[in-house]
C-alpha cells in the first residue's frame, strides 16, 4: 500500500502491550542507507507512559535521553537497536511533573552517529 510515496509493510507486534504499529518498509530503495529512518513518540501529550519508536536501516547502539525545559536530564536509556525493523522504549512519567519535554535519540553505527529530536508535553 503506498502511503506518502513510502510502501508501509512492515509492522511491529507487541504482545505485552497488546498493539500493533505500521513502519516504511525498509527493502524500497529510496530507504535504504538512510541510518534512522523513523523517530517518534506516542501518546504525545502523554499522560502517564509514552512508547519512542525507532526505526534504523543498521544495527547499532542507541541512547534515548529526556531533558525538562530547563535542561536537565530527567531519564537515560541505553538499547542495541535492531535493523530494518521498529524497536521501542517505553518511559513511565510516574514522578515527572506536568510540562515541555525533549528527548533526543543518538544512534551509533558504522562508525557514525545519527541523532533526532522530539518535543513532547506531560499532562498530570
Amino acid at each position: 500500500k503506498e502511503r506518502f510515496g513510502e510502501e508501509w509493510g512492515q509492522f511491529g507486534l507487541s504482545s505485552y502491550y497488546s498493539r500493533v504499529w505500521f513502519a516504511p518498509y525498509l527493502s524500497n530503495s529510496s530507504l535504504t542507507n538512510r541510518g534512522l529512518v523513523e523517530f517518534y513518540n506516542y501518546p504525545n501529550p502523554v499522560k502517564d507512559i509514552t512508547y519512542f519508536r525507532y526505526i534504523l536501516t543498521n544495527s547499532g547502539d542507541v541512547e534515548l535521553t529526556i531533558y525538562n525545559e530547563n535542561g536537565t536530564i530527567i531519564k537515560k536509556f541505553k538499547d542495541n537497536a535492531e535493523k530494518d525493523v521498529p524497536n521501542e522504549i517505553m518511559w513511565n512519567t510516574a514522578g515527572v511533573s506536568s510540562g515541555i519535554y525533549v528527548a533526543i535519540l543518538s544512534a551509533k553505527f558504522d562508525g557514525k552517529t545519527e541523532t533526532k529530536k522530539q518535543v513532547l508535553a506531560v499532562i498530570k
